[in-house]
Formats: C-alpha cells, structure tokens, sequence
C-alpha cells in the first residue's frame, strides 16, 4: 500500500490578505519541484490554511495540487456566535 505525503500549513495569524496571496502564488510555484523530488507525484498533498481574511486572496492560486483549507470553522450554521465563522461563510 502506497502512503501519501501531507504537507499542510496553517497560518496562523499571520499575513495580512496581500502577503498571504503572494505567498500562496510561491507555494503553488514551488510544487511542481516538490512534486517531482518525491518521484510518485500523485503521492504528494499540499494545503495551506490562511486567516479567515486571506482566503479570497490565497484562493485564485490554489487547484488539484494546493488545497484550500480553513483554520477553524464554526459548529453551528448560523446564529449569535461572535467570532466564529460558519460553514456557508467558507463555500
């Protein structure tokens, strides 16, 4: 059985949306060298996981080989929630 390869990041607080845009255009960049480094390409996932904000930015550079994903989603759909962040908010 073939094992795959997880490299994912969060960013954490980090990166204001710009930054973050301009580094999502690096990483996506640079996978086609990390790919290849691993010999079986299919093998190889890749995600990377702005703030909230950044992810409008980030997102026109990610695909098939750099995954989108959120730091933290809330449980609830909707409702009084300060500061979380819904389901429907990430689609």
């Amino acid at each position: 059985m073939t094992r795959n390869i997880w490299v994912l990041g969060n960013w954490k607080q980090n990166l204001l949306r710009t930054p973050a845009g301009e580094l999502a255009a690096g990483v996506a960049a640079g996978l086609g060298d990390a790919r290849r480094a691993c010999g079986d390409d299919a093998r190889l996932r890749v995600g990377i996981a702005p703030t909230y904000l950044a992810l409008d930015a980030a997102g026109p550079h990610t695909g098939d080989h750099l995954w989108l994903l959120a730091q933290d989603v809330a449980a609830q759909e909707s409702g009084a929630f300060t500061g979380e962040v819904g389901p429907a908010m990430l689609r």
